[in-house]
């Protein structure tokens, strides 16, 4: 087991990186933001929450490309034939998600916002809208590479980006020689050219595979719809639960919205973490599915769960011992920073839920198990979560707080459902894989 501990840190370990670097570059337009103006940091967490979940629609349909292509692999199969179909599929899936979020804009006006944010918010979804192509060829790319267990370069750029893109953020925000400044429309656009050279870079990484010279695969591009599509909507459902929340809390007023858009940065980045290790365990458990392999299955399962709930310990103390700092970074204060810091107490006592349910979800991707988890999504947060969260925000006057806790409990579940699930799943894959 500790040979199989040794492997999968090693594989988790630049996915993590490069997915906090994808992270940390929202945060890095949260951060520019808040130190511009509270109207600049509200009109950006509202765009974000109204775009954020279709652009998640769209490039989740790529999270199930990695654990099927480990699978074919497994089965001793060569995958990366595949990387023409992967490409296609990922343009093509990301194209409705650049129309939809262009659209939106339209709908700005009518949603109560402040009409001192409305022109902002229009604006930036604009500016965005076409950027999710480049977003669903970067992650539909890395998710081809990482299954062929090639993981570094992909993720180094992502950390590359970080900087690139707080560098534009206030070239674009403040003004920079013959650049004028755009105030929140240059947020929008610096977010544009980082996706733009995300593509590009992972584009440079996938050359040698030379996919012009391959085969279109209509049976892997249908295979591939099958599985991924339950995957996205349950990336649809939970991201837009939280998602949600930003035009909901945006029309309690400009604190509440800062408040909030600065948590949900900071346990975005820290969930960052449990989401590499689910991707990590989808990867490599999809290789050993291949091999039909059912004792290194339950090994790598048992090691992610464990790195898992280590991490949400770690975060949690984080959270409850070191608010003020956390929230310094983003220069909050009076009612602000008392209500973030009530915010992050919220999201402590759900780490352990958090991290549970997206891992468990990583390990049933790797088993080719991908639709429970899409109606436990829509169960826990859609029909008993946010329904339970708006009653009590408003009924008791608890505001941004009654939806957090909400969010609690909708996590716990989820988590609960779908480990229940994996449970019965691996009894059942005992039996067919000892025949």
């Amino acid at each position: 087991m500790l040979e199989k501990f040794k492997e999968l840190l090693k594989f988790t370990g630049p996915i993590v990186a490069g997915k906090i670097g994808l992270m940390l570059i929202g945060a890095g337009d949260v951060w520019v933001a808040s130190h511009h103006s509270p109207e600049a940091l509200a009109a950006i967490g509202i765009a974000n929450g109204l775009s954020l979940s279709i652009m998640l629609l769209a490039s989740g349909m790529n999270v199930g490309l990695s654990p099927l292509l480990s699978k074919i692999r497994g089965e001793g199969h060569d995958s990366t034939i595949h990387l023409k179909t992967c490409c296609y599929f990922s343009v093509i899936y990301a194209a409705p998600a650049v129309v939809i979020v262009y659209a939106m804009h339209w709908l700005v006006p009518s949603l109560g916002f402040d009409p001192k944010l409305v022109n902002d918010i229009q604006q930036y979804l604009i500016i965005i809208a076409p950027s999710i192509l480049f977003v669903g060829l970067f992650e539909g790319l890395k998710e081809f590479l990482q299954s062929d267990n090639k993981v570094y370069l992909t993720n180094l750029f992502s950390i590359m980006a970080i900087f690139l893109n707080v560098a534009l953020n206030k070239v674009f925000l403040y003004g920079f020689g013959p650049i004028p400044a755009y105030g929140v429309q240059g947020l929008a656009m610096a977010s544009f050219f980082v996706r733009l050279f995300l593509a590009l870079s992972v584009v440079t990484l996938v050359i040698k595979y030379k996919p012009w010279e391959q085969k279109f695969s209509w049976d892997f591009f249908k295979t591939a719809t099958r599985f991924c599509f339950p995957i996205s909507l349950s990336f649809f459902f939970e991201v837009l639960a939280f998602a949600s929340m930003a035009p909901l809390i945006g029309r309690m007023g400009t604190e509440q919205a800062a408040a909030h858009n600065v948590v949900i940065t900071v346990a975005s980045t820290s969930f960052m973490f449990p989401l590499s290790v689910a991707s990590a365990l989808a990867t490599k458990i999809g290789f050993c599915y291949g091999e039909r392999n059912y004792r290194d299955i339950v090994t790598f399962a048992k090691i992610g769960m464990f790195i898992s709930q280590g991490l949400a310990i770690v975060s949690g103390i984080i959270y409850l011992c070191f608010p003020e700092l956390i929230l310094s970074f983003f220069g909050l204060s009076g009612n602000v920073a008392v209500l973030a810091t009530r915010i992050i107490f919220i999201t402590a006592v759900f780490q352990f839920f958090d991290n549970a349910q997206v891992t468990l979800a990583g390990i049933l991707r790797g088993i080719g198990i991908s639709k429970p988890v899409m109606v436990a999504n829509i169960i826990g947060y859609w029909i008993i979560g946010l329904p339970i969260g708006l009653y009590i925000a408003y009924e008791f006057n608890l505001g941004a707080i009654g939806l957090w806790w909400s969010i609690a409990l909708s996590l716990f579940l989820v988590s609960t459902s779908i480990g229940w699930v994996l449970l019965k799943k691996l009894s059942i894959l005992k039996i067919k894989f000892q025949t």
